[in-house]
Order: structure tokens, then C-alpha cells, then sequence
């Protein structure tokens, strides 16, 4: 058996996403968690094959979509790939596109959550459609011996 060379890598993810915009699966069962669950890939640079993995929990109600959507952000890529991200995250899951919208993350999201923030409500101004329902910020500043806890609403 010969193993792929690692230059091949990107050049197999980059067609694997020129197919598919976004390749999330339905979590068909996990042991003690009750609620929906999804994960995938969504493609922020397609030309660069750049996608971003995410884990989607759905709200464990009767109803779901009558909650608000909290998204996590884990990562130290600039606001504009998360901004990507989102847009096509809501393009895989149009159900989700008129909730209210929670933005948090830690460490590094003091740096590019204010940024995403400005981008989307830029992208509110000049879109035409439904705009992206962003009610709150929380970003965790973790320092040592404590941590401090930045709520602001928009």
C-alpha cells in the first residue's frame, strides 16, 4: 500500500469542496445526548480549498427554532473566514438564518469577534434580504487568576 505524498492532501480537500459547499452530517446517535446533532466542513475559500469544521448542537425543546442560536467561535482566523463561514453555514441550514444570533468565543476572540461584528452589520446595511439577527457578544478574557466576562449588547 503507498501512502499519499502530504503535498496531495490539500489537492484532495480542494476537490472535495469544489463539490460540495458544505459537507455536514446529521449525528445519528451519541450515548446520553438526547438533542440533534451535526458536523461538517464548510468551504470559507474555495479557490484556496480553506474550509472550517464545526459541531452543531440543536436546542434540545420541543421547538428548536424557537430559541436563539448561540455560535461558538474557536479559532484565530481573521473575521473575514468567520464571516464566510457563517453566510455559508446559514446557506446549509436556512432554518436557522432568522434567529436571533449570540456570538462568543475565548482568548482570541477579544481580537476578531469585534471585527465579525462590524462585518456583519456592514453586511446588514448594504443586503437587501433578511439581516443577521446579531443581539449579543460574550468574549472570555482568561487570565491568570481570573477571568473576565465581556457581555455587550448590539
Amino acid at each position: 500500500m503507498k501512502l499519499l505524498h502530504v503535498h496531495a492532501f490539500p489537492i484532495i480537500l480542494f476537490f472535495l469542496f469544489l463539490f460540495c459547499s458544505a459537507c455536514g452530517e446529521l449525528i445519528k446517535a451519541l450515548p446520553g445526548q438526547p438533542a440533534k446533532q451535526y458536523s461538517g466542513y464548510i468551504l470559507t475559500q474555495p479557490q484556496h480549498g480553506r474550509a472550517l469544521f464545526y459541531y452543531f448542537v440543536e436546542a434540545d425543546f420541543a421547538n428548536p427554532l424557537a430559541h436563539p442560536l448561540t455560535l461558538w467561535l474557536n479559532s484565530v482566523l481573521s473575521a473575514k473566514d468567520n464571516m464566510e463561514f457563517l453566510l455559508n453555514w446559514f446557506q446549509e441550514f436556512l432554518l436557522y438564518k432568522n434567529l436571533d444570533l449570540y456570538l462568543s468565543g475565548g482568548s482570541y476572540a477579544v481580537h476578531y469577534i469585534p471585527q465579525l461584528v462590524d462585518l456583519i452589520l456592514n453586511y446588514n446595511k448594504r443586503f437587501s434580504g433578511s439581516p443577521i439577527k446579531l443581539k449579543a457578544i460574550a468574549v472570555n478574557i482568561s487570565l491568570p487568576n481570573y477571568s473576565i466576562v465581556v457581555f455587550s449588547y448590539i
